[in-house]
């Protein structure tokens, strides 16, 4: 299968062997810098990554970068180098409405949730449910209240976001042929069967995407694996669905990693770039879409042109002004924020994203949730930046303290009396305490405690 890629590539054939082997290799370790602050330092030296300059490879391969003060503090995330080309392509922008389509376990969607600043939106949705937890954790750490959450398959999600989003990232499942030498995969990754399904599924999940993309949107397009068929071929294919449609995303600093057969289209290998490897693809749509663009797998769907906000179903009653969201008040003060209880949880959504309350699809973002008529922070809260949110009690701690604290152990008491506590190190908040007379309870996510 190697042999034929490459060709078609025009690529050597002697580096087969080289890519063989190098698949069952794990790749160089690298983390994703934070681009909403400024990180003075990391905790070893880094390269930075040519294709992403927020990406670091680290130089000394033995250490472990979840085991650091600055990594509780969110300072930054690890992510495979190969999955920040499709980042790269993107460039997002903090005015703009984002979908990331297939988004778990998180790594692209807090990308571009700390791109957004305080003027953009993201929609990150999972298929998967059991994935939606990891996903809400990984947006948690970045802060920004700017997003909400989906659970939906991508042509169920399509009808309700007619036109939308000024870009959308479908990082869609694939064959995974990458994922060999992280021990998620087989060889059986290479099976032409596998290849094909997945290929097909691929061209549901865009036919469902394109129609959610307002005109001049940017779609980028992302895998895992080496495939053709899975690669350049479903780019190519809605060029030559929708011919007057579509513009390549060409972008002069991704040259070294053009691919040699479809312009807009971005290619790494593992023996040459240091990560597991990856493609990615972009398109502009620059042209008009015919109302029916995309298959349910049982007859053709509809295209709304409607530019109306987003809507969904039947809303839940939801209440403003309960005691939950008064009590808030005892531990902090937040701004340009609206604030509802919504079942056993309290959600809050910028002021100027006020029309999110009225689309029962998707999970807004959970400040806090409710055990009787206690309500008790979530992660997120923490980690507002102070134009949303301030806490009435914060504890410095050194970096052991902050390291015990992120495996979930208590932390002798402050001086600030009972209540609950922002714990923080270097200024960078880590997550809650609550003080109780001697005693103090972690309340750190149990999904995020380190080993």
């Amino acid at each position: 299968m190697l042999e034929h890629l490459l060709a078609t590539l025009g690529m050597d054939a002697d580096r087969i062997g080289a890519i063989e082997q190098s698949i069952t290799e794990h790749s160089d370790r690298c983390v994703r810098v934070r681009v909403d602050r400024k990180v003075e330092s990391l905790p070893w030296p880094t390269e930075i990554v040519p294709w992403n300059d927020s990406g670091r490879w680290l130089l000394d391969g033995t250490q472990r970068p979840s085991q650091t003060a600055n990594y509780v503090a969110s300072d930054y995330f690890i992510q495979d180098a190969g999955s920040l080309l499709a980042l790269a392509l993107l460039q997002p922008l903090q005015s703009e409405r984002i979908c990331d389509l297939c988004a778990a376990p998180g790594g692209k969607s807090s990308a571009i949730l700390e791109s957004l600043g305080h003027e953009g939106m993201l929609l990150a949705n999972e298929p998967i449910r059991s994935r939606v937890n990891v996903l809400e954790w990984s947006l948690s750490r970045v802060g920004n209240p700017r997003f909400a959450l989906s659970n939906q398959d991508p042509d169920r999600l399509a009808p309700a976001w007619p036109q939308f989003f000024d870009a959308i990232l479908v990082d869609a499942p694939c064959s995974g042929q990458t994922l060999i030498g992280r021990g998620k995969r087989n060889e059986n990754a290479f099976a032409e069967s596998q290849i094909q399904h997945s290929a097909a599924r691929q061209r549901r999940i865009l036919s469902a995407a394109i129609s959610m993309l307002k005109p001049g949107g940017k779609l980028i397009y992302s895998t895992c694996t080496f495939a053709i068929e899975e690669n350049e071929a479903q780019i190519q294919w809605l060029q030559e669905s929708f011919p007057d449609a579509w513009e390549p995303i060409e972008l002069q600093s991704l040259s070294t990693w053009r691919s040699p057969i479809a312009a807009g289209c971005y290619r790494l290998w593992p023996d040459r770039d240091r990560c597991a490897g990856s493609f990615a693809g972009g398109l502009r749509l620059v042209g008009e879409l015919p109302e029916t663009v995309y298959s349910d797998g049982h007859g053709e769907t509809k295209r709304s042109y409607s530019k109306s906000a987003p809507h969904g179903g039947k809303n839940r009653r939801r209440d403003t002004q309960s005691e939950e969201i008064k009590s808030l008040a005892n531990i902090g003060v937040l701004h340009d924020l609206i604030l509802e209880r919504d079942g056993s949880n309290i959600t809050a959504i910028p002021m100027d994203l006020e029309w999110l309350r009225n689309h029962d699809q998707i999970q807004r973002p959970i400040v806090a949730s409710l055990t009787g008529s206690n309500a008790i922070p979530n992660h997120l809260l923490a980690m507002m930046p102070l134009e949303y949110f301030h806490s009435h009690r914060k504890m410095e701690v050194d970096e052991e303290s902050a390291l015990r604290f992120a495996r979930g152990e208590p932390l002798p008491p402050s001086g600030n009396g009972d209540g609950w506590t922002v714990a923080t190190w270097n200024g960078q908040a880590l997550g809650w305490l609550k003080q109780i007379g001697m005693r103090t309870n972690n309340y750190y996510p149990k999904i995020g405690r380190i080993n």
